[in-house]
């Protein structure tokens, strides 16, 4: 049986978590305590150059840093985190 798309990119990225948008479009967050030397835009390249390796072409539609105090339990979303939002090229 085929992989989905989004099971592809789950299996080619470094991510905390990958999902599909309402419009279609896939989302990929990758959770930090300290930023470090990265940036959004450095965790954007990042991704599409690990997509590019699984021949999967990508156009980034945005990308950003949410920042939020930690909170011990919850999920990435409801803590630091970068995104990327992708839409999957044909």
């Amino acid at each position: 049986m085929a992989k989905s798309t989004i099971e592809l990119i789950r299996h080619a990225v470094n991510a905390d978590l990958v999902s599909r948008l309402r419009n279609g479009n896939i989302m990929i967050r990758k959770g930090y305590f300290y930023r470090g030397k990265q940036d959004e835009y450095s965790v954007a390249r990042t991704i599409t150059q690990e997509l590019k390796v699984h021949n999967i072409a990508v156009k980034v539609v945005k990308c950003g840093d949410h920042w939020e105090s930690f909170k011990a339990g919850k999920g990435v979303i409801h803590n630091s985190h970068f995104y990327v939002e992708l839409t999957v090229l044909d």
